[in-house]
């Protein structure tokens, strides 16, 4: 499982008062730890090859992922990239 974060700046806010959520907006809580973090700026069909290669430099480096979920930050809107690109953070989190 991958959770996945989209950040608008301007929408961005946090807090501990309980909320509720709708639509594509929803709660995450990330707990604090260490992550591997590879930003790339990709197409849709190169997800799955970024985050390989992220797992095998993790691998390969000697790290182990921990218990909690990977999970992406998104930047922008790949629509609005000129080449139709995602900048995003994939983020692994290791023990």
């Amino acid at each position: 499982m991958v959770l996945v974060i989209t950040l608008h700046f301007q929408e961005h806010s946090t807090t501990d008062e309980p909320f509720d959520t709708e639509g594509e907006i929803n709660k995450l809580k990330i707990n604090k730890g260490k992550c591997i973090v590879g930003r790339f700026e990709i197409t849709p069909n190169e997800f799955e090859k970024s985050w390989t290669s992220l797992f095998i430099w993790m691998n390969e480096n000697g790290y182990k992922k921990s218990d909690e979920n990977p999970y992406e930050i998104y930047y922008n809107d790949f629509r609005e990239h000129p080449e139709n690109k995602f900048i995003v953070d994939l983020n692994i989190p290791i023990e």
